[in-house]
């Protein structure tokens, strides 16, 4: 069933320190949506297959596989499955005294809500267990609740700023190169809009305004170093066009190379 939806029945057992309060499962349908709406506690969703679009706070997240969301409580939400990919989710919902400092271990809040993890797959088969088990379901789920944050406290919760790495990497070894942002993305496996989004987390700027940031650095130390034309400069640094090249260096240093050159 394409749109199979599960709610594991639990009772919340009211522990102060920590609770399960809800877990599912949904494999949704195309654009299917939920919100705006609030809760009285936190939870995380987990993609399986798929994307979609989580939306907090006037943010809105692209997430996809082996991706995450927290949902934090009394914060109004919204999130749609894509219409053509939609996504296939877990989800567990808790509270507790303790809840936001096992978050703070893992890097989760309201500042920082979306998470990678491409080893929290075997939490789907424990939530389908849950089904199976009569008594002691909700210790049960207490026990998936601290795997899932054993598996999302080890580093491959770092893999966003390797991926910021990998690509600012990629784009200062081929500066002379058509770079597309794009590209780069499918390059590394992720949609464009969450490549983005990471990239500008740890460069603090687009990739398209770290390429050109690049190329005018690129510039101007080949202006500064070499006596290559600027049209030969231009090409250097993957402008075929000296005249838009010009431009944009102008635009950057308010000096046209020509002009850079010669104040030196």
């Amino acid at each position: 069933d394409e749109t199979m939806h599960i709610d594991l029945p639990l009772i919340d057992l009211g522990y102060a320190d920590l609770s399960v309060v809800v877990a599912g499962k949904q494999d949704c349908p195309p654009s299917h949506s939920h919100g705006p709406a609030v809760r009285d506690y936190y939870l995380i969703h987990y993609i399986l297959k798929g994307r979609g679009t989580y939306t907090c706070k006037g943010k809105s997240y692209a997430v996809g596989a082996n991706q995450g969301f927290l949902i934090c409580p009394h914060d109004i939400t919204y999130y749609e499955a894509d219409g053509k990919d939609p996504w296939q989710y877990i989800w567990v919902g808790f509270r507790g005294l303790r809840a936001i400092e096992l978050l703070e271990q893992i890097g989760l809040g309201q500042k920082n809500p979306v998470f990678y993890s491409d080893a929290c797959k075997p939490i789907f088969e424990m939530i389908l267990k849950a089904l199976d088990i009569s008594y002691g379901r909700e210790l049960y789920m207490m026990s998936v609740l601290f795997t899932f944050f054993s598996i999302l406290s080890k580093k491959d919760m770092c893999m966003p700023k390797s991926y910021a790495n990998q690509a600012a990497g990629y784009i200062n070894a081929n500066i002379g190169m058509v770079l597309k942002v794009g590209n780069i993305a499918k390059m590394l496996g992720l949609d464009r809009r969450y490549f983005c989004q990471v990239f500008k987390q740890e460069y603090g700027s687009s990739p398209q305004q770290y390429i050109i940031e690049a190329r005018m650095e690129s510039a101007k130390s080949l202006l500064l170093k070499t006596s290559l034309s600027v049209a030969d400069i231009a090409r250097s640094v993957g402008y075929p066009d000296q005249l838009g090249f010009s431009k944009i260096f102008k635009q950057h240093f308010g000096v046209s190379p020509i002009g850079f050159r010669k104040g030196i």
